[in-house]
């Protein structure tokens, strides 16, 4: 197909990435009915514009991402979403493979990526980078990874997706604090992920996030 008469929004805070993908589009044939640098500007302009393709960030000021795209998809027109972003993570990606996205592509590969992703999402298709679907079968092993979790392995990790630092779980489980530490890295090592942030929302996605007693 050509990319004449379809019509795409395109929602990012960062103005000069959100130029250089319309500049994209528009050499292509691709009209852009609207910019967003935030999510409410985003479902105000989709739902009155009811755009062919969404191209989004994942993070943007505003409605968190399950929100934007549960409302950009949700009414009964036949907006699809394309995220773009800079998030090359296990956790993220699954979120958005949940969210019912048509792909998923990454802001340092855009330049290969953008028009055939759009291309495959407007005919119906999908399309998911392949470094997106490598992420995507790392948190499938991340999910085994839960039943080689000791006992006190999932009180740390409850208790760190919970929001508390190493102090206050060395605290709450009468533990020295490097002991904790020492637990932490463990996670670290068996999911494979890199932060607290993403062992947080890990644990939460698996029913961990309520803190229990020792």
């Amino acid at each position: 197909m050509t990319f004449q008469g379809l019509r795409v929004l395109v929602a990012d805070d960062h103005p000069l990435m959100r130029a250089g993908v319309c500049s994209t589009l528009s050499a292509a044939g691709v009209s852009v009915v609207a910019e967003a640098s935030n999510g409410d500007e985003l479902i105000r302009a989709a739902h009155e514009l009811k755009p062919d393709v969404v191209i989004m960030d994942i993070s943007m000021p505003g409605p968190d991402f399950m929100e934007r795209a549960r409302a950009v998809q949700s009414k009964k027109g036949s907006t699809r979403v394309l995220v773009l972003t800079a998030f090359d993570d296990a956790v993220y990606a699954r979120a958005a493979f949940r969210a019912g996205v048509a792909g998923y592509i990454l802001k340092d590969e855009v330049s290969e990526t953008l028009l055939t992703a759009l291309r495959a999402v407007a005919e119906g298709g999908s399309y998911f980078t392949r470094r997106v679907l490598a992420r995507l079968n790392e948190f499938d092993f991340q999910a085994d990874a839960l039943n080689n979790l000791t006992g006190r392995e999932r009180d740390v990790l409850r208790l760190l997706a919970s929001g508390l630092d190493n102090t206050a779980i060395s605290t709450k489980l009468d533990l020295a604090e490097q002991t904790v530490r020492n637990y932490v890295s463990r996670l670290y090592d068996k999911t494979k992920l890199n932060s607290r942030v993403a062992l947080a929302v890990w644990a939460l996605e698996h029913g961990l996030g309520e803190s229990r007693d020792a």
